[in-house]
């Protein structure tokens, strides 16, 4: 049992990391601040952050305490190691004598000279999807890990998990900016086309900025409606997220004030079943555009004071292949939209699904 004096130290701990996390860009750093601090506070000799690498089956190094060049090459297969083990049930496990598990593989310790006695292992989960271990190796002074120490090193294996989430989220936008900036660059549809690659190509670049200096979600939507808006010019926009027995919610609202629209968008429910167009967008994934409302058979205004609503174009938020919510933009005017519109907004859809997801 923890002392009220350890448990302090570790608190103090984990807040120091939790505001490295909204003030550095640097995932090597922090990483190996939590690293350090799971040797430290778990009382053990070394400490790692192993990720799955999946089409090899293997679990590798991304940050160590005793940090060696040979260490990051070794791959850990996830089939046979007790990290493995513990990755596929997602659940903790301490192995109080590693010689007597034959889970144990002991390739690691022998190439970089530590063979382990004691291990101590968490899972990396994001929401439901499992993205690596955090392992402790060899408490000091014959101790035995114990429970105190599992919840010290879950708690530092979230810790860990958003930092890499952040990492990733990152490099998604910036390789999403590369593709636009690359298609603005090789566009040989005029000036107009061009222009309008370049303000998607602009507002991306926000948005990336955006998504890597902060872990507020609504305030990253707020912009990313405010720059749907620069890109694509609407009457009204909102996001909205799928919740239980597909139901949807409006999370965010640009423009409905302009029509007297006194309700608050965030009160906002609508059943999917009931909404033809939103219906199609998560079953195929795609964006859907409505040129002109009045002229889709298909078209149901959820309230009837937005009856002032002409066209339509809409965009799936995807996360990890499922539709969690949607993107939409709206028109007073008939035709407002158009294919190259939809295309647009589905480049902002992903930088939304990537806000919600981080968040």
């Amino acid at each position: 049992m923890l002392t009220d004096q350890e448990l302090l130290h570790i608190l103090q701990k984990i807040v120091h990391i939790s505001q490295e996390l909204t003030s550095t860009t640097s995932i090597e750093s922090l990483l190996h601040q939590i690293v350090t601090a799971a040797a430290e506070l778990t009382g053990s000799e070394v400490a790692g952050i192993m990720l799955a690498d999946e089409s090899a089956h293997s679990l590798r190094f991304v940050a160590a305490t005793n940090n060696t060049d040979q260490l990051f090459d070794i791959p850990v297969p996830i089939d046979r190691s007790i990290a493995g083990a513990v990755f596929q049930s997602g659940k903790a496990d301490i192995v109080s004598d590693v010689r007597q598990d034959p889970r144990y593989y002991a390739v690691v310790g022998q190439i970089v000279g530590l063979p382990a006695h004691s291990l101590l292992a968490v899972p990396l989960v994001f929401k439901e999807y499992k993205i690596g271990v955090l392992e402790a190796e060899n408490k000091t002074g014959d101790l035995a890990y114990d429970q105190d120490d599992i919840e010290t090193l879950t708690t530092l294996a979230a810790q860990a998990t958003i930092a890499i989430q952040n990492a990733r989220m990152v490099e998604s936008l910036r390789q999403a900016r590369e593709m636009v900036e690359q298609r603005w660059r090789k566009s040989e549809k005029g000036l107009a086309a061009e222009q309008g690659e370049r303000k998607l190509a602009e507002a991306l670049s926000q948005a990336s900025a955006w998504l890597s200096s902060t872990l507020d979600s609504e305030e990253v939507v707020d912009r990313i409606l405010d720059q749907v808006g620069q890109v694509l010019p609407n009457d009204a926009n909102n996001l909205m997220l799928i919740e239980e027995n597909k139901r949807v919610r409006v999370f965010r609202g640009r423009g409905y004030e302009r029509f007297g629209v006194t309700l608050t968008p965030d009160a906002v429910q609508i059943d999917i079943t009931d909404v033809p167009g939103l219906r199609k967008i998560m079953e195929n994934g795609q964006p859907l555009l409505i040129p002109d409302v009045t002229q889709d058979d298909t078209w149901v205004y959820s309230r009837p004071e937005q009856a002032w609503i002409r066209s339509y174009v809409g965009a799936p938020i995807l996360a990890r292949e499922r539709v969690i919510g949607f993107l939409s933009v709206l028109s007073a005017t008939p035709g407002a939209f158009t294919q190259k519109d939809a295309e647009r907004l589905q480049e902002f859809s992903r930088h939304a699904a990537i806000a919600i997801t981080n968040a």
